[in-house]
Order: C-alpha cells, then sequence, then structure tokens
C-alpha cells in the first residue's frame, strides 16, 4: 500500500517532515515498527537510516545509530567536503578507487578525487548526498518501503544511467533486511553497501564492553593510503583475527574476506546490556571501521567521536576494477545488481 495522507493512523509504518534542504526540496522520514518495540527510520536523503531503536531486557528502548537531528546537518556534511555518511546508502562504488580511475571496455574513466588523491564512496555525486523517491511501502506484519534513485552517468563520470532500489525490512524476529538491486543502461562497476554506524550502548555513549566477533581468515593488504594492493593477508596469529569473540578495538578500517556459509558471518555483542547484533550477506567483503573524525555534533546535542560507533559494510571486492585477481563489481547492461544484508538483534 502506498504512503498516503493516512499515514498517521498506522501503527507499523509513519512518516513525518524532516524539514527542507537549501533548494527547498522536502525531505521526510519514514518509521518501521515491530510488536517487540523495535523500530527504525529512514530518511530519503541518502536512503539514510536515522535512528534504530531497540528494546533491551529491563525494557528501556535504546537508540544505537548514530546521525543526525535535522537534514541541514546531513546536507551540510557534505558541503564541507568530508560526510561521515551516518547511516547512508553508498554508491556508485563504496571504498576507494585508486587516483579515482579505472578502465572498463578499453575506456578510462577519471572520476573526482574527493579523498586526497582518491575517489571514496562514489564521490561528489554520491548516492549518499542524493534524493531518493519512495517507490512502494507496506504496512504488513513486516513493514517496509522501498526507495529508489536514478543516477545519471553524466553527473558522476561513470558509464551508463543507473537505477538502483533500496528495500529496508523489519521483520518481527528483530531482523532488518536490507535489499539493493540495480541495472544500468550501459556496462558499469557498481559496488553499493549501507554504511550505519552501530553502538548497542546508545549513540550517545562509547563502544566500551563491546564484543567483536568476524568469521574470516583473511582481510585485504592495503597501503599508506588504505588502497588494497591486490594481496590478502592471513589472521593466523593476526591481532585483528576476531575468529573467536574478543573486545572492539580502538580504530581499524580493514575489509574481512567472508566465509559465506557461516550462519552469522559477525557477532557484535554488549556486555554491560546484553543487546547483540549479528550480520548475514551474500555480498563477498565486510569493510568494518572504526575510527573518523572527531568532535561531530550528532543527536541529542552528543558529540560523536572516534568511538561512539561500528559500521559493518557488507560489499563487493574495493578498487575491484584496478585488480583483476578480484573478483569482478561490473554491471553489464541487462543484468541485475542484487545485494542483500541482514542485521538481527537479540537482547
Amino acid at each position: 500500500m502506498p504512503l498516503g495522507s493516512e499515514i498517521q493512523k498506522i501503527a507499523k509504518l509513519t512518516k513525518r517532515s524532516f524539514g527542507q534542504l537549501k533548494n527547498g526540496q522536502n525531505i521526510d522520514v519514514f518509521t518501521l515498527r515491530n510488536s517487540s518495540g523495535l523500530e527504525i527510520s529512514i530518511t530519503n536523503f541518502g536512503a539514510a537510516v536515522q535512528s534504530i531503536k531497540v528494546p533491551t531486557k529491563d525494557g528501556r528502548l535504546v537508540d544505537i545509530a548514530l546521525g543526525f537531528d535535522r537534514i541541514q546537518d546531513y546536507e551540510s556534511a557534505f558541503a564541507k567536503g568530508y560526510s561521515p555518511y551516518f547511516g547512508a546508502v553508498i554508491g556508485r562504488v563504496a571504498g576507494r578507487i585508486h587516483r579515482g580511475k579505472f578502465t572498463l571496455n578499453g575506456k578510462t574513466y577519471s572520476l573526482d578525487c574527493n579523498l586526497g588523491n582518491n575517489h571514496l564512496h562514489g564521490g561528489k555525486g554520491g548516492f549518499s548526498a542524493a534524493v531518493w523517491t519512495l517507490v512502494s511501502s507496506s504496512d504488513s506484519e513486516n513493514p517496509s518501503i522501498t526507495l529508489q534513485l536514478l543516477s545519471k552517468g553524466i553527473d558522476c563520470n561513470y558509464p551508463g544511467d543507473v537505477t538502483a532500489e533500496v528495500c529496508y525490512t523489519l521483520h518481527e524476529d528483530k531482523r532488518i533486511s536490507i535489499v539493493m538491486n540495480a541495472t544500468s543502461t550501459e556496462d558499469t562497476v557498481l559496488n553499493l553497501t549501507q554504511h550505519s554506524y552501530f553502538n548497542l550502548n546508545g549513540h550517545s555513549k562509547t563502544l566500551e564492553k563491546h564484543v567483536l566477533q568476524i568469521d574470516a581468515e583473511h582481510i585485504l593488504d592495503v597501503d599508506s593510503e588504505l588502497i588494497p594492493t591486490g594481496e590478502s593477508v592471513s589472521l593466523t596469529n593476526h591481532p585483528l583475527d576476531f575468529i573467536l569473540p574478543k573486545d572492539c578495538p580502538s580504530a581499524i578500517d580493514n575489509s574481512f574476506i567472508l566465509k559465506k556459509d557461516s550462519p552469522h558471518q559477525a557477532t557484535l555483542h554488549n556486555k554491560l546490556n546484553g543487546l547483540s547484533l549479528s550480520v548475514q550477506t551474500n555480498q563477498e567483503i565486510l569493510h568494518v571501521y572504526i575510527g573518523g573524525q572527531t568532535d561531530i555534533p550528532g543527536k541529542d546535542d552528543q558529540i560523536y567521536h572516534q568511538r561512539s560507533g561500528i559500521c559493518f559494510e557488507s560489499q563487493g571486492y574495493p578498487d575491484a576494477p584496478n585488480h583483476p585477481n578480484f573478483p569482478s563489481i561490473e554491471l553489464r547492461k541487462g543484468e541485475v545488481y542484487h545485494s542483500k544484508t541482514m542485521f538481527t538483534f537479540q537482547s
């Protein structure tokens, strides 16, 4: 059932205004709720998750996702030249592209370099700073919304016009599924991810007493600019070996090569309140990130810092067009890109 004026009467699916961009365009926030009290709010700016409120064993509702209270803060973060990408869908290509260049079908493409000498997270014309269009919604037992974006190649220097959709569904079993599909009018490259920052203590806290487990035996080797070298590194006797649970590191920015047959490819557990988050995806890489800028004014008048949250960015291999030995992220005309990631909560 499409969203209409009657939406405020629907318990599992609501809509509110999130204000206006500088160009006057109206932005909304859509909130999905289930019977356990779990809720997720998504804005159509960047298709970004603005909050995730999870019930704890003692009946509290904890917002465990970093974000902003105002659309102006999301917009200004990009205007300053570098955004934390709070909760956003990243595209066309997640991660870095070395020197902003790649070759496809014998033609070399040059992208904007928005992080030093490299292209990051789709650059200035990326999906995370675009306004998405609501194309469908459901207020059923498992409420959902689907947002769509048309990315013109002329706007971002990638080949082809890409039509991308992301569907957020909140399930009764405390699971959030994120399904992304896309097609292109020409052969292109595409590597999407979802960039939520999680903190099971609540977004205003630190990652104290968080335990991390990742079912991976290798990470990608990178150079000083965090560009993949094309090699992988064994995690045997490595400080980033999280096969067995251990405390979250103080900082991390690494791509883990996942075991596809694992029931839970990553798990985050909070020893203070008992909340757990598990990650399952059909993607080959889980990029795990703690770090970034400090002193960012966030929701509820909180100041975010490097230990405020952890990202689980499920995706294809970063910088894949520049490494023939990596699995391809090429999306051919007529093909359909498909990515699915599930975040499951337990208390």
